[in-house]
């Protein structure tokens, strides 16, 4: 279930959310370095989520090959399509940015598929991390994105909170909804435990775990 944020007017009674919105295009634009049980699960609970007209486009970040300890475009490719496909079948996969080697921020993103996509609205999947001190003006979005403060106000956030991560609402940016998912673990947690020799099991699929051990990835 989809938790509007109080910034946003909620549905009337009755009302059917298919019926009173545009559709959407959500961007899950993350490193899947490598892809991990969470990011199943968020991309499945946003599935669940999509009307008839919805897409959701599943970008992994280019270039990160000068990147310490990470593993190659290749191998990155191998794990997301074998990860993807089977588990989320209704997700688009777009590999430009790893072809182009390029990384294109979140208000590039957001222009490039408004003029390739006009009848929908983008919608940016985020961490619920990611807007903490947001009415401070000081969240992650402020400081590390290109355009940050522009885009804090004036893009739409699906923003997934993870069970151990409360936030105050206050921090929500105008536009935005909040999708609670049952998850833990980060691709980061993943490559940490790897480089320390740690079980991962719990935090990545089977052939994940399976293709970072016969390459020795992360190591």
């Amino acid at each position: 279930m989809i938790f509007f944020s109080p910034k946003k007017p909620h549905p009337k009674e009755g009302e059917r959310m298919s019926l009173e919105r545009q559709p959407r295009f959500y961007l899950y634009y993350a490193s899947f370095d490598p892809p991990g049980k969470h990011n199943i699960q968020i991309a499945q609970a946003i599935t669940d989520t999509l009307t008839r007209n919805d897409l959701l486009w599943i970008v992994p970040y280019g270039n990160r090959e000068t990147e310490k300890g990470i593993a190659s475009a290749h191998h990155r490719r191998e794990m997301i399509l074998d990860t993807f496909s089977g588990e989320v079948p209704s997700a688009i996969i777009d590999f430009a940015d790893m072809k182009n080697g390029t990384f294109r921020h979140n208000v590039g993103m957001q222009r490039h598929f408004a003029k390739r996509h006009p009848s929908k609205e983008i919608w940016h999947v985020i961490g619920a991390r990611s807007i903490q001190h947001g009415a401070a003006e000081q969240s992650k979005i402020h400081k590390n994105w290109k355009e940050g403060a522009w885009a804090f106000q004036n893009l739409n956030f699906l923003v997934i909170q993870y069970p151990d991560h409360e936030f105050d609402p206050s921090d929500l940016p105008p536009s935005s909804e909040v999708l609670p998912v049952d998850v833990s673990g980060t691709n980061k947690d993943i490559r940490e435990r790897v480089r320390r020799s740690e079980p991962i099991d719990d935090l990545v699929p089977e052939h994940v775990a399976a293709q970072i051990n016969e390459y020795r990835l992360y190591r």
